[in-house]
């Protein structure tokens, strides 16, 4: 009878250690949050590019703030949501654009195509946001940001000038017409067209190159070569212009 009670003893003993873990890790996102919530400034960020450019012609406008979201991690994690931009004519007519979601970065662009000469001005402005922690890839308890408030900020402000007069639009290389190799030359940005890698044999990921499925995987954003070509073995992309999904990036 007494080795049955011991064995009863240490079975409820292990079941209240069991129960007070599980609510330790109940309760661990309030512990590990801050109490009260902090309040941190932001420094916000924007560029204006082509500068000149012509009437007519498209500006690529990228801004951000210094801090990406903390909870941030490639398609996880909070976003900051309260990005706009000001844009300023030359009769000093004001247009406001937005609101924008950055990426996990911190920051996103946007286009803007003038249709007077003068000079424009731009400035980023970001309202303000409390980190609400959606769309996590980790427990909340990894987070301590989450509650926090990230105050409002405002860029520098970016002149632009638009002349009447249109700038060259960059020089695009032809494609080849024989054999290539690689590395392919940065100046070569349009053989990203033809040089996207075969998918592989496994999950079309970061580091990985793909694997067909009964889905129908395949590679959307190379056309392949009408002549017989050489394939790689490996390595596969050890320079250059890599193409497929990469695009033109180096």
């Amino acid at each position: 009878m007494a080795v049955i009670n011991s064995k009863t003893t240490t079975s409820i003993i292990a079941l209240i250690m069991i129960f007070a873990m599980v609510a330790s890790l109940i309760v661990l996102p309030a512990v590990n949050a801050h109490d009260p919530p902090l309040s941190w400034p932001t420094y916000a960020f924007i560029s204006v590019a082509p500068n000149p450019i012509g009437v007519g012609q498209t500006v690529n406008v990228n801004f951000w703030l210094a801090l990406p979201p903390p909870t941030a991690s490639a398609q996880y994690g909070d976003r900051w949501t309260n990005m706009y931009v000001e844009v300023t004519d030359p009769d000093n007519h004001t247009e406001t654009l937005g609101p924008f979601t950055s990426d996990a970065t911190g920051g996103t662009y946007t286009t803007y195509t003038p249709d007077t000469t003068g000079v424009y001005t731009f400035q980023m402005i970001f309202n303000g946001e409390t980190l609400e922690g959606n769309n996590l890839g980790a427990p909340a308890s990894a987070y301590p940001e989450i509650g926090d408030y990230y105050e409002p900020s405002e860029s520098n402000i970016m002149e632009l000038v638009v002349q009447e007069e249109a700038i060259p639009e960059p020089k695009v290389n032809p494609l080849p017409t024989q054999y290539w190799t690689r590395p392919i030359y940065g100046e070569n940005n349009a053989w990203y067209s033809i040089s996207g890698a075969w998918l592989g044999l496994a999950a079309s990921t970061f580091a990985a190159t793909g694997m067909y499925n009964a889905t129908g995987n395949f590679n959307p954003y190379t056309t392949a070569p009408n002549s017989a070509h050489i394939l790689w073995t490996k390595p596969e992309a050890f320079g250059g212009i890599i193409g497929g999904e990469f695009g033109s990036e180096l």
